[in-house]
């Protein structure tokens, strides 16, 4: 089978960071959200877990974090609408929630891998030329030719 490349394009990227600290927010009635609004705004701190109370049937404890069907229909959007045909999802273990990336990938062409051969071995040249450039440098300072 021959080598396959793929040329894979970030074209778009969330965060559900923002939902580990809405998710009260989700589930609050318009009066709690107002008496937020003039009070402690708890609906959107981090600490809250003080202030809700989750119990589950047949999942006692889920770390992750969870994302509305919406939300992530949006996101799927989005990701649609500026070409994107893959989505990955990197779940941050420390601190639980997510990132979303909309990736456009396609199999390279031959004319794909001949330019990026080029641009390879263009960026080699140069950091050969710059190591170099460093390396006769130190040898003047050595030899005493350069301050």
């Amino acid at each position: 089978m021959p080598e396959i490349q793929i040329i894979r394009e970030l074209v778009l990227r969330e965060s559900t960071e923002e939902l580990c600290r809405l998710k009260a927010f989700f589930f609050a009635t318009d009066e709690e959200k107002k008496n937020d609004e003039k009070n402690h705004d708890y609906l959107y701190s981090s600490n809250i877990n003080k202030n809700v109370k989750i119990e589950g049937r047949g999942i006692e404890y889920c770390d992750a974090v969870e994302i509305p069907i919406n939300v992530l229909k949006d996101i799927i959007e989005r990701a649609e609408k500026v070409g994107a045909n893959f989505i990955a999802l990197d779940y941050h273990e420390d601190h639980g929630e997510y990132d979303i990336y909309a990736l456009k990938s396609n199999r390279a062409t031959k004319a794909d891998i001949s330019a990026m051969k080029r641009a390879k071995n263009k960026l080699v040249k140069e950091m050969k030329a710059n190591q170099i450039k460093q390396l006769e440098s130190t040898l003047k300072k050595l030899k005493g030719e350069e301050k």
